[in-house]
């Protein structure tokens, strides 16, 4: 049987890997498993998987039609397995240019974006709501 867990608790165990997020300095111009992002992903996956909860991973994204840059799409998948963050961006890119495919009949020239940061948008008991905040 699985404890429940309130809003409360999850918001305290948010808040504590945030905190040992912002003591650290894993900060680094190469994306890898070592970088602030990744471990804050790692440790939301865990929070959500410990207390049974869906992870959902929002990006606004854009792509080029030949040469027209087109409109921003809103991307949002939940996160069922990907191990680590480089996966669950290569599951959002995924869902982008299908998403840009079905919009527009072929798929993306697609822009490059950096990962500055992860902002929890919304949390509930049964979900965790994270923001890609993407630079160019």
């Amino acid at each position: 049987m699985a404890l429940s867990v309130t809003g409360r608790e999850i918001k305290k165990q948010i808040d504590d890997v945030l905190k040992l997020i912002n003591d650290s300095n894993h900060d680094s111009m190469i994306t890898d498993l070592g970088t602030k992002n990744a471990i804050m992903f790692c440790n939301i996956k865990k929070i959500c998987e410990l207390n049974q909860m869906s992870l959902i991973l929002d990006a606004t994204l854009q792509g080029y039609r030949r040469t027209e840059e087109m409109d921003e799409i809103k991307v949002s998948i939940v996160i069922d397995s990907p191990c680590c963050i480089s996966h669950a961006l290569e599951e959002i890119s995924e869902e982008f240019s299908q998403l840009f495919d079905d919009l527009y009949g072929e798929l993306p020239y697609c822009r490059e974006y950096f990962l500055e940061d992860l902002k929890i948008k919304n949390t509930t008991h049964n979900l965790i709501s994270i923001e890609l905040v993407l630079g160019t």
